[in-house]
This record gives structure tokens, sequence and C-alpha cells, in this order.
């Protein structure tokens, strides 16, 4: 009989009794031995011809059994681990997780990791950049690199000012101040939209404090703090002998509850600063500045408590100091608050009023630190200040901070017209300087300076000249020019001051000068130059 492998499966039996089978005969068996030895042989014969050897490797040869046919994918693919993760042995081509990138793939630049360069805006900068990364700003033009310049410092602390831009008949604010009085007799109000002012109600001397209660500025950062005001044109009413004066006040250190503070009280030609640490009727002298002259219109202040020593400065010029020697006045957390204040007194016919207020700011004393911060490179839209004055200014022989009534440019924000003194630096860096002070063509005193103020206070780059004064009469405006480079903190606070020395008679006489045909004026030109 044939085999049936490969098509089927053989079976080889024996005789249940070979011993007395003959081999001719099969016995209960399927094949007599002679059968049983060729089915046998055709058997292996078949296995050598269809099995594969042990060493076969499919490389696509169906007639070799050492080779062997080329298997088909869906023979071999039956529980694939395509694109199951990243150990998978096959991945599809693809942008996933865990497919493979076509060879014809390509990347945007914001999709490259850790990419040494951004576009962004001043609103998208990277969260996480790396020292040395660049930006630049589509919506400001501006170029940045994120690092550290240890001269390119910003000022710490916190840095706030109040322009009293409302108008309000008898309050400053109930979100910006808390206002407390001794009686019903008068106010501080606004009534003007632009000037903080004692609203003159009764007879009887009354005093106001006003404590700062915004969130943003009602705490500085630390016990030293700076409060810099400036007066309008309303000046503090003479004292009537026999009644009381009226005052200024700015409030340091200031409790929450009003239990302690320090107060700084200008008055008539003097200054007297007070404590306490038992609330406001329980008030101690701690020292006296004589001999101030307070009587000038449009004067900014600038009183800074910077550990026992308080100091006061107008216009730049230093005034006096006054010290806490045996350290009797508070510190701490719980007193850096901070506020301003006006005493009316009692005249008889109704009461002496205090100088109005312009606008008053708050600082820590500023001190710097140099950070990795998106420091602005020279590239680009850089930082510019132009201004120029509107209108001719009076101008004091002690010093006068000259006012800014144009704004030719200010790309960065430098300036606002609510502190037309002041221009706050954005951009920490080095900055060129140029300065131009026109003087009245027809009074003219006998020497002019011209000085660039920092923080309220003198730098070095400044310039005198020789005016020719003493009743000459030029007929044309001198200038007065300077011109230079000062490195700026983040917040720092730039100004220029006038002075000038002439006779007794023409103290009250001096202006700068404009002319809107020509357009001659003073002039103040800012601009960024490096980190």
């Amino acid at each position: 009989m044939a085999i049936n492998y490969p098509d089927g499966v053989d079976t080889f039996s024996e005789p249940s009794s070979p011993e007395t089978v003959p081999l001719s005969s099969s016995g209960d068996a399927d094949r007599h031995h002679v059968l049983h030895h060729k089915d046998l042989g055709d058997a292996v014969e078949a296995l050598e011809a269809w099995a594969a050897k042990r060493t076969h490797d499919h490389s696509g040869d169906e007639e070799d059994t050492a080779v062997g046919a080329k298997l088909l994918q869906a023979n071999t693919h039956e529980s694939v681990d395509t694109d199951a993760a990243t150990t998978s042995i096959h991945h599809t081509l693809g942008s996933g997780a865990f497919q493979a990138a076509p060879g014809s793939h390509v990347h945007t630049y914001d999709e490259i990791t850790g990419a040494p360069f951004k576009i962004c805006t001043s609103s998208t900068r990277p969260t996480n950049p790396v020292t040395g990364m660049l930006i630049y700003e589509t919506d400001t033009n501006q170029m940045r690199v994120w690092a550290t310049f240890p001269a390119n410092s910003i000022a710490a602390g916190i840095y706030s000012v109040d322009y009293f831009n409302r108008v309000l008949a008898t309050d400053l604010g109930s979100t910006y101040w808390e206002q407390t009085y001794d009686n019903a007799d008068g106010k501080i109000g606004i009534p003007d939209g632009a000037n903080a002012s004692w609203i003159d109600q009764g007879n009887d001397d009354n005093r106001c404090i006003a404590r700062r209660i915004h969130a943003d500025d009602a705490i500085t950062d630390s016990d030293d703090q700076v409060i810099t005001w400036k007066t309008g044109d309303l000046l503090i009413e003479n004292e009537i002998i026999f009644t009381d004066g009226a005052t200024n006040d700015v409030y340091f250190r200031m409790a929450e509850d009003l239990s302690s503070y320090i107060r700084l009280s200008v008055g008539e030609d003097y200054v007297k600063a007070f404590y306490t640490t038992s609330g406001k009727d329980n008030e101690s002298h701690l020292g006296t500045i004589e001999g101030v002259e307070t009587e000038v219109i449009n004067t900014t202040w600038r009183a800074e408590m910077n550990d026992r020593t308080l100091s006061l400065w107008r216009e730049g010029e230093p005034v006096g100091t006054i010290v806490d020697n045996k350290s009797r006045t508070n510190k701490g957390e719980d007193f850096r608050g901070w506020g301003f204040g006006m005493s009316a007194g009692d005249r008889g016919f109704g009461q002496t009023t205090a100088a109005n207020v312009d606008w008053i700011s708050i600082q820590d004393v500023t001190y710097y630190i140099a950070v990795n911060r998106w420091t602005l490179l020279p590239v680009a839209n850089l930082p510019s200040c132009r201004l120029r004055q509107s209108r001719a200014q009076k101008l004091t022989n002690t010093g006068t901070l000259l006012e800014w009534g144009e704004e030719l440019e200010d790309n960065f924000g430098f300036f606002s017209s609510l502190a037309n003194t002041q221009v706050i630096i954005r951009e920490p860096g080095l900055y060129t300087i140029n300065v131009a002070v026109q003087w009245d063509a027809q009074v003219v005193p006998d020497q002019a300076h011209a000085i660039v103020m920092l923080n309220g206070q003198e730098t070095t780059l400044r310039e005198s000249r020789f005016m020719r004064g003493n009743g000459s009469v030029p007929g044309f405006s001198q200038t007065l020019s300077l011109s230079g480079k000062i490195r700026f903190a983040q917040s720092d606070i730039l100004s220029v001051k006038a002075s000038y020395t002439a006779t007794a008679s023409l103290l009250n006489q001096i202006f700068s000068w404009f002319d809107l045909t020509t357009k001659v004026n003073s002039r103040l030109d800012l601009a960024y130059i490096s980190p």
C-alpha cells in the first residue's frame, strides 16, 4: 500500500502476536513485513523531500529544504506591536509619539526643542528659557537675551505713584486711602481732578491722616521707605500770630491701626518730625530742621527713612536729616504702611490751609540686584525719549526741576505728563543724555547751572556758564547744554534741575525761554546704547 504523507498522516502497526505470524502475512496489522519496510522507507524519503532543515532561513526557495519558501505577512504579523511603544519592533510613518519619521519630513523652527532663538510676542515669551536664549518680539520689534549683566541691575522693592487724577469733592477715594480726622471741620478732596487739596470748612484746627490702603502699594517690601511728593500752585498759608499753622505731612512705617508711625511735618519755613508707638494722641517730638524755605510753589520734596535716619531733599537739594539715635521708633513687617496728610489751623475766621499736592509716590529705598532677565539688546526697536518745554517756567536760584510739556518721542513709555519733571527708566542699561536749557532773552542771571538728577540726587553730569547778568539784556535766548552717559537701573528716575546765582533784585524774575514761533525751548533727549 502507498503512504499518505505529505497529503495525509500514515499509521504503521505491528501484529499483536508477531512470533506466530509469517513474514508474508500481515496478521492483525495493516502490512506484511516486506510492505512495512517499503512504506517506512517511502515515508523517510518523503520527509527528506518535504521537511525543512533546522537551519532553513525562509529566504525564498520552496524546492530547497535548506532555504524554504518566503513567509506571507499575514502569517507572520498576527500579534504585532506596531506603534505601541518606543520599544516596539514595528513602526509606521507619521508624526505620532511612537511613529517613525518619513525621510521627507520637515520641521518648522517653532517645533525645534531647545532652539536658541525664538520669535514671540511680549506676552508669549518662553516660560523656561536657558541662559543665552534670544527672542524677537513681533509686537514691540524688540530683540532680547535671557542673561545676567552684572552692571545691568534692576531696582528691587515697590514703586508707585498716585496722580490724583479723579474728581472727588470731599475724599481721596475709598479704595486708595483711609482718611481719619480729628473733627468735622474741613476735608481733603480732589475737587479739580488733579490735586489733593484741603477743603476749608469751619474755624477749628483739624488734621487728616490718609493711610494708603490700595492692595498694590499699601505695604513696602522693606522697612526703608522713600516718599516723594510735588506741591501744586497753592502755598502753605501763613501763620497768623496767636493762631495755629497748617502743615503738609507724610507718614513712614505706619501700623495698620495707626498705633505706630513716624510723621514728617512741613510747615511755614520749618520741618519737624514726630513719632508714636501708642496712637496719634501720644506723639513725641523726634527732631526739627529750622530755616527751611517751604513757601515755594510747584516743588518736589523727597523724604527718605533709611534705618534710623530721616533725610529730606527739596528739588534735589539736601535740606537736612533727623536721626532716631535711641531707636525709639518701630521697625519690622507690621510697620511698613505709609500715608500722607494735612493739618489745618484755626485762624479765627476760617482755617489756615496746607499746600495742595499734585502727586505722591512711594518706594523702597533702592537696592539693586543682578539677575537673569530679558535684557534689551541694541538691535531693532530701542528706547528713545525726547521731551521739550511748552512754556516759560519760573526758576528759583536754589534749583527748579524742569517741567516738560511736549513729548516728541517716547516709544517705551518713560514719561507721563502727570509727573512732568520725571522720566522713569523702564529698561536698565547705558544711556546717552543730551540736555539744553534755554534762558530768558531779557532777564538773565550772573551764572547758570544745569544738573542731571538721578532718584532725586545730583549726579556729576552737570554744566555751568557765566551769563553776564547784573542788568545785561542779551536780546536772545542763551543756551546752557550738557551731554554724557549714565547707567540706569530699572525704575530709576531721571530729572533735570536748573539753578543760578543773581543779584537779589532778579531772584524772582528768572525764567526759562519758550518761543512758540521758532520752537526754541529747553529740551531733553535720552537714548539707549547698550545693556
